[in-house]
């Protein structure tokens, strides 16, 4: 049996998945972050406990032949000599200032030069490794000088399993500013921040680092021939079973509150018209670039429903009316305009409102005014297909950055819609209308990056796995009906040209 541990931000998981990649057991538990002082922190040392304690009862039902580990991106672990937590584990989502920011930039190398240089996009205050790490030297001066090691997220746990350090490329690339993408190594900046002896070596993702050690095994209970993978990345592990099972080319939109949009294509390299935009290179697991580009769009969905949902007392996405589509595409006056998030996303100079019959109001003023609301709102039905359209307008800029052509020009993808708005019967009907010339699916893999790190464990353990252990996963890949008749080209410029 494969155990995988998968670290969501939000949500905790443990699986255990038999070589037929079936979930047989599943556990979840919530280790929040916490806060002292304006910073905010993880809680590996917690989550790694509780992993263990659950280890232990699993292994009395099923026989662990492997660990896997996948958790979401842009953390990292310093250790001492010892081995033990040197520094706080800072958690990316700390507001480090604006001085800060200015400061990295000015030492390091201007954001659109490093974006072009690591294929790595500015991303929030301290969604990059490389100024994570910075803010750590500098503001925990007294307690970095003990570092011995720096690991990253799902390396820690390996690490903290095995007693072996490796440092892993789909966790490396991942919007970190510390991979040099044409030379697949570490980037110049590792050097620049002193780290170089205390990152280990660049270890292959799909690789056995050990077996358990002898704490672990006597803490759990498994047996000492279980072995450990090198850990992923969750959106390369999500990728990954699309990766062994779909011999087509392919996008995969995987939504959530990011939306993440992938494509095994490019090579490695930004182009001058994405510099500034949240557009940039991952790794996947057999080292290939991965061109991505992500906006919040389940956020911006969160955002929105609550405060349309609040002003009619009611609950839900209405069901698909094409009068109700067609009354606003005739007239291109509703919009609703990123970010929620400012200065991420395909247009990070946007400011968030909604435009409705040619007046503004912006996203601040919305979430202070129900009587406001209750006037940009006033249609429940209109105002869910708007945001609708909003999200599926994103998508497809984010979809042409991948494929370099416009809708109406790209043909033979298959676009693969994963997660939260799969079930958003009318955003799918919409894409699948404006990629009409491509194959528009949803699909069924719940625990797609759980199935992914399994994937990896059975491509570790195997040689010839990569041809053998893709025929048990089976992923139906059901074809999304488009919305005939609705013609969305015009209303996605006029989005654009406000957007911009």
């Amino acid at each position: 049996m494969i155990v995988v541990l998968d670290i969501g931000k939000t949500n905790k998981k443990i699986l255990v998945i038999n070589d037929k990649l079936e979930v047989l057991e599943k556990v979840t538990g919530s280790f929040n972050e916490y806060e002292k002082d304006g910073v905010r922190f993880e809680q590996p040392e917690e989550i790694f406990n509780w992993f263990v304690e659950n280890l232990r009862e699993l292994a009395k039902s099923y026989t662990i032949d492997s660990i896997s580990v996948t958790t979401h991106g842009a953390s990292l672990v310093c250790l001492d000599e010892s081995g033990s937590i040197a520094v706080p584990p800072v958690a990316y989502t700390t507001d480090a200032g604006e001085e800060f920011d200015i400061e990295f930039y000015g030492k390091f190398g201007e954001s659109a030069a490093l974006q072009k240089e690591t294929s790595t996009a500015r991303v929030g205050s301290l969604v990059n490794s490389a100024k994570l790490i910075y803010f750590v030297q500098k503001k925990y001066s007294e307690e970095y000088k003990k570092v011995e090691k720096i690991l990253f997220y799902p390396q820690y746990f390996v690490y903290k399993l095995t007693g072996i350090a490796v440092t892993e490329p789909t966790y490396l690339g991942c919007h970190s500013y510390l991979y040099d993408f044409e030379a697949a190594t570490f980037s110049r900046l590792v050097k620049e921040l002193g780290i170089e002896d205390k990152l280990a070596p660049i270890s292959q993702t799909c690789r056995n680092v050990g077996t358990l050690s002898d704490k672990c095994i006597k803490q759990t209970g498994i047996n000492k021939n279980c072995v450990v993978t090198a850990g992923i990345h969750d959106s390369n592990s999500s990728l990954l079973p699309h990766i062994l099972t779909n011999d087509k080319p392919f996008i995969l939109n995987s939504t959530g509150t990011w939306c993440v949009l992938m494509s095994r294509s490019g090579d490695g390299k930004i182009a001058n018209n994405e510099l500034g935009k949240t557009i940039f290179y991952n790794v996947d697991a057999f080292n290939k670039p991965v061109k991505t580009a992500i906006f919040m769009g389940g956020r911006e969905y969160e955002v929105y429903s609550k405060l349309i949902e609040d002003v009619h007392s009611r609950t839900g996405l209405p069901e698909y009316d094409q009068e109700v589509y067609d009354n606003i595409l005739q007239k291109n006056e509703f919009f609703f305009i990123p970010s929620v998030e400012v200065g991420v996303g395909i247009f990070p100079d946007s400011k968030p409102r909604v435009i409705r019959d040619g007046v503004e109001y912006s996203l601040a003023d919305l979430l202070k005014s129900s009587a406001l609301c209750s006037e940009v709102f006033s249609n429940y039905e209109e105002s869910f297909a708007a945001l609708n359209l909003s999200l599926v307008a994103q998508t497809a800029f984010g979809i042409e950055y991948l494929s370099g052509v416009k809708a109406d020009k790209l043909s033979g993808m298959q676009i693969l819609i994963e997660g939260g708005f799969r079930k958003n019967i009318p955003y799918c009907r919409l894409l699948a209308e404006l990629y009409d010339q491509c194959e528009v699916v949803t699909t069924n893999l719940e625990e797609a990056t759980a199935i992914g790190a399994a994937l990896q464990s059975l491509l570790a353990s195997d040689l010839h796995a990569m041809d053998t252990s893709s025929g048990d996963l089976m992923i139906s890949r059901d074809r999304v009906v488009p919305l005939e008749g609705c013609k969305l080209t015009s209303y996605i410029d006029a989005f654009e040209l406000l957007a911009k």
